[in-house]
């Protein structure tokens, strides 16, 4: 058959930044990651809540790589969420 298109040949378990523990038993590991402790994580959720209510997609995408160390924005070729829903209320009127 070979390789699809954007199919992964193999499967990253942990990033850089994360230390392998080992646990009583021999086949399950610990992870110990850096990442946003959870105060900081409650205000990040509600932030951003409030910039999705304001639909500020580049807010989002900045609060979410702040929160997440392993985010990566997607494509920039496909239109917005919001431009996709206004385009839609368009051509229904």
């Amino acid at each position: 058959m070979g390789l699809r298109p954007g199919e992964k040949l193999d499967e990253e378990l942990l990033f850089e930044h994360e230390v392998c523990q080992r646990t009583a038993h021999p086949k399950i590991m610990c992870v110990q990651g850096k990442g946003a402790g959870t105060i900081e994580l409650l205000a990040g959720v509600e932030k951003l809540t409030d910039l999705a209510v304001r639909m500020d997609f580049s807010g989002i995408r900045k609060e979410t790589a702040g929160l997440v160390p392993e985010f990566v924005q997607g494509r920039r070729d496909r239109p917005s969420v919001g431009a996709t829903v206004m385009g839609s209320m368009r051509r229904t009127r």
